[in-house]
């Protein structure tokens, strides 16, 4: 069954969605996510499936700049 973005909308906080790479697949779903919730997108080249873990060396300064906006 392909993936169906029917909910996404209705995800509430913020969303910052770190994929690897545009296109047909986990891109292009992170795309739609971003711009259906209104969320940020961050493309990093090169990573697979878990970004944040294989390559936080480029995802955590994107992740901790992020979560300042929302520092009290």
């Amino acid at each position: 069954m392909p993936w169906e973005p029917y909910d996404v909308p209705s995800v509430g906080g913020d969303i910052l969605a770190l994929i690897d790479h545009l296109g047909a697949g986990p891109g292009e779903e992170g795309r739609i996510i971003a711009e259906l919730t209104g969320g940020e997108l961050a493309l990093i080249e090169g990573a697979g499936h878990y970004p944040q873990t294989e390559m936080p060396d480029i995802t955590s300064p994107i992740m901790l700049d992020f979560l300042k906006r929302f520092k009290s």
